[in-house]
Order: C-alpha cells, then structure tokens, then sequence
C-alpha cells in the first residue's frame, strides 16, 4: 500500500468527480456531523486536500426541522465556502416510518444521483471522527487507479470519549479538528467500545452480528478482521455492485486502507448483540453462518484477509505476537467463512429438495461442529444424497439422530462428500471411493478418502454413486446432487446402508435412549417443581404488575386501547399487516381497490394495477374492456417499479390496445387463473396472458404463502378440487411462532418494554409462515391451462403462456428451470392451444453478450455469487413487453408496435 500513499508533489491532480455524500436526520447525530465530523474533515489534510484534487460536490440530505442547525453551523459555512452544496430536506412526518428502511432510502437515492452525473461516492458518516491526512491518502488511491476504498474504525464510547475531545480540541481553538494519526490510534484504544470487547473470540459474549473478528495483543493493543462493511469511496459505474455498493466483481480495483477513523455512540448502543453470555461454540457459530447468507458478499471475502491493527505507538512492537494474532485471526475467519459456506449449502439442499441432507446438516452444525469439520479457505465441491438415498435408515436411527445431534462417525461421512477444490462433472457421472486397487484417484474428499470419476457411460464399480443433478453455484462452491451415499470401497454396503455408524458409534443405545429421553424430561419437570414452590408469589406479582402496566400503556399510547391484538403475529399476517390488499374468499388475496401508493402503487376498480399515476383524491377510470387482460404474481403487477414501467403498460403503449393488470405479488398458478376466471366477464377480453415463474408452480402446493392464506387445487383422479374455500383466516400456529410469543404477543405493556429495551427486534424475531400442502406443482399448472382453455372455448379468446424468469434462473447458477419443470408446462400449454412466449433463450442470449447489462433488468442487485430473484425493471419489463408485441401484433391489426 505504501506505494499507492506516497505522492508526488507536483503530481499532476486528476479530475475524477466525486460527490460527497451525508444523510443525517434527528438532534443527536445532527450534532455529532457539525460538532464533530465535519470539524475533523476541516482539517488540511482531510475535505480541503481532496476537494483541490477532485471535482467535489456535496451531496446532503438533512430533516426539515434540522435544517437551521446546519445551516447556521460554522463547519457548513466553511465547507460551502470551498466545495458547492448540493442540499435536500425531507419530511420525517411523511418519510417511511422504519428508521432503518428511510436510512436505506436517503442513502440510495443520493448514490443514484451520482450515477446519473456519473461522479463516484465518498460516504460521510454522522458520528465519525476522521485522522487529518485520510482524505488526501484516499484521493492517491483513486490517482493510483482504485476504484473501491474499504477501511474501518472502531466504536468508542461517547460517555469517556467527548469529555476528552473537547478538552483537546475545543471550537473556540478553531472549527477545524486536525488530529494525528496516532492520537486517533490513543483515542480508540482509551474509550473501546464494549461492542468491540464482545468480539473477542474468547469473550464469552458471542456477537450474533459478526461483523467483527478481533484478537488482542497484550500490553501493544488489537488487531480486527471485517466480514462485512461497506467501501468509503466507490465508483458507481466501474462495478457491479449490490445496493450498498459493495463491488462484485473486479475486487483488483479495491484497497484497504489502514485504520483511520473512529465513531462515536454511547455505552449501551446496540447492547442487545453482547449483552448475553453466549460463548463461540457450535451453535453460535450455526447461527453466524445463517446470518451471514444475507450479509457476506464476494468483496468482504477478499476484505476478511486484511488485518485492521491497533497498536500503541509508546513502545516498541513484538513481531511474534501480531503474526500470532493474524494467525489467530485467520483461524476465526477460516471457521465463520466455513459457517457461511455450510449455510449456503444448507440452504441450495432446501431449495434442490433434499431434504433429509438439509436436516443432516442443519442438526450436524447446530449439535456437531460441522463448521470445523468442513472448514475450507476457497473453492469446494458438495455431493448431496437425494431423499430417496436414505430409504434404508431406520426410522429410529434418524429419529434419534436429529434429536440427539450426530457423531464422529456421521461427520466423517458428511466429509466424504465434500472435496475441497471445484470439480467439473456431468449429470451420469459417477463417483466412487478407491480404497487401495489399481484405479487412481481423481480427487481427495475432505475426509482424505481417495475417489476417482467415472465418466457417463463407462463401467463403475458397485460402490459407486451417480450425479442425478447439478451443477449448482453456490458461493465458492459446487453442488451436485448424488442418487447414494458414498459407500466403502469393496462395495459391501450399499451406500444406504448403516453398518458403519451402528447405536455404538453413535453413543446412542436403542435402549438406553428412551431412558435418557426421560431421565432428562425428569430432572426438567423437578426443577419446575422446585421453581413453583419457590417463586409462586413471584410468578403472582408479575402479573398483576403486568396487567396495571398493560392498562396504563394502552390508554396512554393507543388509539383504541382496548381492541384484541396479538402484537407479534399480526406483523407477520399479511392479510393484516399489508394494506395494498384485500381478502379475497376464493383466491385468498387480491390487490386492493382503489389504493393509491404513490407512481409504485395506483390500482383501480377490482383491484386492478393501473397502467398510470392518479392523485390521491383522483378517481378511478372504468375498467376497459375489449383488450388484453394480464394475470400473474409480482412481475406481472410491476413490484418496485412505476405504474407505467409495468409490462402491461409498456404493451399497451406498444399496441395501442388496452391491457388490464390484474396481477398481484406471490400469487401462484392457481390464483393467476382464478383471479384471470373471475375478471373474465368483467373485462371481456380478446387475449388473456397468464404468466408463469419458476416459483409460482411452488406456491401451487401451498395453503399459506407468506402469511397468506389461499386456495389451492389437489388433483384426484386426474382432476382437479379446490380446496380450502372460503378461504380462512390466517392464524399463526404455535410451532410457528412460539408459545410464549402466542400468549404474550398480546400484550402492548410487554411490545412496549421490549421496544424500550432495544430487544425488539429479537423479540419479533419470526417470518412470515409458509405451509406446503402437496408437492404436484406442475401438474396442478398443467391442469389448470387445460382449465382455462375448457372456460373460455368457442369465445374467440386467445390464450398466451408468458413464461418469465429471474437472474438466477438464466445466469447458470441455478437449475430452476428445469428443476421446476418449465419446460414441461410450457409443453402443456402448447398441447392445450396456447401461444406460448418464453423469454428465456433472449435472456440466456442477452447474458452470454453482456453479463454487466444483463443484470440491469432485474431491480435488485447481484448478491454474492448467487443472485437476489429480484423482479424486473423497467428495461427487463419492456424487453417481456416487445416479446408479447411481437407475437401478439397479428391479432390486433390496424394497431402499430413501436
């Protein structure tokens, strides 16, 4: 990095643009940016060495009501006084009510206005102290060609920290805060955070949120690893980044830079994350990795490699000691990346469908420490056993397998399907162990087990097993899927076989485990007994205290105090929580009537997703007919895109014809006819286009999709029955949710306390329910084409299958299309007279040109090395719109396709 720091002086500066960007809203952190950030990026070699350099532009947006104590600062007027201020306000009144959303909100927006002047972003942070000099060293890395510059700092508490300050640098001593390097390192290592403490692996406070990794060297200071952050300054076109602009590819374009910055809060911020005593052990380190599959990207990889040092500079270093640490660093590394890789793979088991693996592994990281069993540093191969590789296990075996957590003997099998580099196989390959023999090995398994590849066709021995799918990315690994479990070598054991892991090495007596099963469920009820007899008065004053609790909060806090609600389960109730719907008794759901959400959101009579914006008060048009009507889930509506950005909209701009939109979110096969049969007289149209996803034949099997509850057909005999309709109520079961959350979810006083004790978002910590009722999708989407062609012969209608995907579906890192069988219900609705329009070979087209611009028809960003299933764009909607153009411009003559 040295290199990239040391300028010449009469270097020739460049021009890059660059807007600086700030977000900040409430009294507390307005006054940390003026009093605070903004006096540290005053100094020389902070925002004035860099706006010399750079064309510079800030880029602030400030609540309303904070606007005159921004204004007025000196820090403002000083920085307006060499850099131009581009200033947006905000109503908080009107701003999403999520504080964390509205973060997001703000953020993205100033960053997509740096993308249309196509400048990069220089985050400014409210609450952060800079060192003087790290402007002017970010500004050489981008003169040296980086594109992306991650750095941490670390948290220190406000309560010891300010005092200090302001003794230092006083305002009345200038508004610039110039401080060195060093005193900033002095300054963190006095006022550490307990957040960072926390992170020490032998902490016994094991971060849920582990973003930090960090290891201390005695009497010199600590050393952190990051596994996920965010780059301080980064190019918004040179990448392709996820929406924090974090990059995803191109990581040779990015740096880290040395410790160079501090933030401030108080003492007890964010107190729910290390307050518990929860040590590092198998289970935490299971949870990390789930946490992780939403929060680790590719560059964080490439990132968790640096090590952030914190060392005191009052005496000389021990160099054993930090190389101990970085040792120890990257063992902490090697073990969560682990987590996440087992997580990931987890996960695909799930999504494959195998799931006897998925619970293998699941129980294996919960109970096993199957993330230290497998621990990798790169590229890996994964073979998971179909469901039916396991028909041989006894029931009870597996019975007491998952309650009780597997065994050395079961690891070293899960070890024998992992190898720890990237193979390229095929589907009919087969893989088989060669314990000694004259065959060669092909590859090692992570258990040091020897295996060689048979390719498709070729004789193989008994023992071997065969690929029956794949290949699946799944971040730096492979996945394919296996008929067998991989068996010994002589072929004595089929692969289902349970010889090697008998009751001994499992520990698991069939005998002795009822017993222990009881022994245990004996001592807990003792304990309740002795908990009973000791805190009855306890249990009685609690709740009386509760229930006068529970009256005052509500007749002080709600509206209508004494309405039934279950606080907990009705944010997970769309049919509660979600005001753009409305009960439907058939299909479960429909987009409400006249609901005005703003340009994302504007849906008229029935329900119907108008092609354009109307005013709050507008009223809605009649529903046209004689046209095109559109059925389907969210891609179909336009989710996250404006009203005329849809592609019914673009179609009807394109064919001068109307279209209705009667699409909704998460609708499956089953409601898109339903709701396209139940439109029919209403509409009375000349073409209706359902449209099918990959994920809607799933939703076919599901009486409840995300809190949803729905109709759904079975099919007997070869026909179909509906069932459940009416359709119910939603109510969250208790397995769901929790017994404890079901009865005190009631309860405001206890919403109330939780909220105040910054555990609420623990305390809420539960998802929307999905319950799968069948597992005969495709044939259910099969049937009801047939349906709908059945309803609707000898009207002259048209029927169109509109078949659309998501990113993952094309881009290779996924076998959804096939996997969900596509093409055979593509099939059947050609049999049963439709037109059918598949955008898939112009996207698999589109993304073999262009990977970078393929991406832009998706709204969402790439993510990791998977891909969000984000919905389309608008350039992704108009692309389905000129397809459907195309084959439907002949039976609108007179009409002109643009």
């Amino acid at each position: 990095m040295k290199e990239l720091t040391e300028q010449s002086p009469d270097a020739r500066p460049s021009r890059l643009k660059i807007h600086v960007v700030t977000v900040v809203w409430g009294r507390a952190h307005v006054d940390a940016l003026v009093s605070l950030t903004w006096r540290s990026l005053l100094a020389a070699g902070n925002l004035p060495a860099f706006a010399s350099r750079f064309e510079t532009t800030y880029d602030l947006t400030v609540g309303e009501e904070n606007i005159p104590t921004v204004i007025d600062s000196p820090a403002y007027k000083e920085i307006s006084r060499f850099v131009p201020v581009d200033l947006h306000s905000f109503s908080e009144a009107t701003a999403h009510a999520d504080k964390y959303e509205r973060h997001w909100i703000l953020w993205r927006a100033a960053v997509d206005r740096a993308r249309r002047h196509d400048a990069m972003v220089l985050l400014i942070i409210p609450d952060v102290l800079y060192a003087d000099g790290t402007l002017a060293r970010w500004g050489g890395f981008l003169d040296a060609g980086k594109r992306a510059v991650f750095c941490i700092g670390t948290w220190v508490s406000e309560e010891t920290f300010l005092p200090e300050f302001r003794n230092l640098y006083p305002e009345n001593a200038g508004i610039a805060a110039a401080v060195p390097q060093r005193e900033m390192m002095r300054l963190m290592l006095t006022h550490a955070h307990p957040l960072i403490a926390a992170s020490f692996r032998d902490s016994g406070h094991g971060i849920f949120h582990a973003e930090r990794i960090t290891t201390g060297v005695p009497g010199e200071g600590f050393a952190s690893r990051m596994l996920t952050s965010q780059p301080f300054i980064f190019a918004t076109r040179d990448f392709h980044a996820d929406a924090t602009g974090c990059p995803l590819d191109h990581f040779e374009d990015m740096i880290c830079d040395d410790v160079s910055f501090l933030s401030v809060g108080p003492m007890l911020h964010l107190a729910e994350f290390y307050h518990e005593a929860v040590p590092f052990d198998a289970r935490r380190m299971s949870q990390i990795g789930g946490w992780s599959l939403g929060n680790i990207r590719p560059a964080h990889i490439h990132e968790s490699r640096f090590d952030y040092v914190y060392a005191r500079d009052d005496g000389p270093r021990d160099p054993d000691s930090w190389r101990k640490a970085s040792a120890t660093l990257d063992d902490m590394r090697r073990e969560i990346l682990s987590a996440h890789a087992v997580g990931q793979v987890c996960q695909k088991a799930h999504d494959l469908g195998c799931y006897m693996a998925w619970t293998l592994i699941a129980m294996a990281a919960l109970r096993s420490g199957l993330n230290r069993a497998v621990s990798t540093d790169g590229a890996y191969t994964v073979f998971l056993p179909a469901d039916n590789a396991f028909e041989n296990w006894p029931e009870e075996f597996l019975f007491a397998l998952f309650c009780c957590g597997t065994s050395p003997a079961i690891l070293d099998m899960m070890r024998d399907h992992v190898a720890p580099e990237r193979l390229y196989l095929k589907v009919g390959d087969a893989i088989a162990p060669v314990d000694g023999g004259d065959r060669a090995a092909d590859f090692r398994a992570l258990s040091g087990r020897q295996l060689a590849v048979y390719p498709k066709g070729q004789p193989a021995p008994s023992a071997a097993v065969r690929i029956v799918g794949g290949q699946v990315r799944v971040g730096y690994g492979t996945v394919y899927i296996v008929d067998r479990v991989i068996s010994r070598a002589d072929g004595s054991d089929n692969a289902g076989s349970l010889s090697d892991f008998t009751p001994v090495t499992l520990g698991l007596g069939w005998r002795s485990f009822p017993r222990r099963v009881l022994r245990r469920g004996i001592r807990y009820m003792k304990r309740l007994a002795r908990a009973a007899a000791s805190g009855g008065l306890v249990i009685a004053s609690f709740l009386v205290a509760l229930g006068i609790a529970e009256v005052a909060l509500r007749s002080a806090f709600l509206p209508d105090p004494w309405t039934i609600r279950n606080f907990l389960t009705d944010p997970v109730n769309q049919q509660v929580s979600n005001i753009a719907i409305q009960y439907d008794p058939v299909i479960g759901y429909i987009a409400k009537p006249n609901f005005r959400g703003g340009p994302y959101n504007t849906q008229g009579q029935m329900g119907i997703r108008l092609n354009h914006t109307l005013g709050p008060n507008d009223p809605s048009p009649p529903i046209p007919t004689g046209g095109i009507l559109a059925s389907g889930d969210s891609f179909t509506y336009g989710s996250e895109v404006k009203d005329d950005e849809s592609w019914p909209a673009q179609l009807e701009d394109m064919l001068h014809v109307p279209v209705v939109n009667g699409g909704a979110g998460g609708y499956g096969v089953d409601q898109a006819v339903l709701r396209a049969e139940q439109l029919l007289d209403v509409v009375k149209p000349k073409v209706i286009i359902i449209e099918l996803i990959p994920n809607m034949m799933g939703r076919n099997q599901f009486s409840i999709n995300t809190g949803l509850m729905k109709s759904y057909f079975d099919v007997v005999d070869g026909k179909l029955e509906l069932r459940n309709v009416p359709v119910p109520p939603y109510q969250p079961s208790i397995h769901h949710v929790g017994l404890a959350r079901m009865i005190f979810g009631y309860s405001y006083a206890v919403d109330w306390a939780a909220g105040r004790m910054g555990v609420l978002q623990r305390w809420q910590e539960h998802k929307y329910e999905t319950r799968q009722v069948h597992e005969n999708g495709a044939e259910v989407s099969c049937l009801l084409y047939k349906r709908l062609a059945d309803r609707v012969a000898g009207r002259g209608i048209k029927l169109v299958a509109l078949a659309e995907y998501a990113g993952i579906h094309v881009n290779g890192h996924d076998n959804a299309r096939d996997s969900y069988q596509v093409p055979r219900v593509l099939a059947c609705a050609k049999e049963a007279g439709y037109i059918v329009v598949d955008s898939y070979p112009v996207l698999r087209e589109r993304y073999k040109e262009d990977p970078i611009s393929f991406w832009n028809l998706w709204v969402k960003e790439p993510d990791d090395h998977e891909w969000h299933t984000g919905h389309p764009s608008a350039s992704g909607n108009r692309l389905i719109a000129e397809l459907l153009a195309q084959a439907l411009g002949p039976l609108f003559p007179g009409t002109a396709a643009k």
